[in-house]
């Protein structure tokens, strides 16, 4: 139901509520806050085929190989209109906050093009995860008991969220 919808604004790293997702045509919301294709929209099976096959293969992918429903069903017959995901993406299987420390880990092998960051509620600060600590790690913050922190790592599969609340 709509009351049980959230999903993140990934460009201003805020959390939006069901009064502000666009529900229904074109768009479902996936499981980690993605807007997919409702698959009754008029968008399904409504791209040029000519088009995505340029624009993908620039980027060495075939959009027959993605998705755009939020159940990761491929993309077949004539090409939807739309974001392509590819379905397999990286996961975050633990993030906590505790009064020093974020701790995070993600599903094991993390693709090389994916990137994970930090923020947070209390002053919006930018936590870039160094590559190299993608599967796990822990970075020091300075955080207030009760703020909320969000995970988010981004490539070109679809994107995992997490958050965690500071605890004492």
């Amino acid at each position: 139901s709509e009351q049980d919808l959230t999903a993140f604004d990934l460009t201003n790293n805020k959390k939006l509520d069901a009064s502000t997702i666009p529900i229904g045509d074109p768009f479902d919301v996936g499981p980690y806050g993605e807007l997919f294709l409702n698959q009754n929209s008029v968008c399904v099976d409504a791209g040029l085929d000519s088009a995505a096959d340029t624009a993908f293969a620039a980027a060495g992918l075939d959009w027959r190989d993605m998705t755009t429903a939020s159940d990761g069903t491929l993309d077949a017959g004539t090409g939807d209109m739309g974001r392509h995901y590819d379905p397999v993406r990286v996961t975050i299987t633990a993030f906590t906050a505790d009064a020093t420390d974020l701790s995070w880990t993600t599903g094991s092998p993390v693709p090389v093009e994916y990137y994970c960051v930090i923020t947070n509620d209390q002053d919006g600060t930018v936590i870039v995860i160094d590559p190299t600590e993608l599967t796990s790690g822990t970075a020091v913050h300075g955080l207030i008991t009760g703020a909320v922190a969000t995970m988010a790592c981004y490539g070109i599969g679809m994107p995992a969220l997490a958050e965690a609340t500071v605890s004492p």
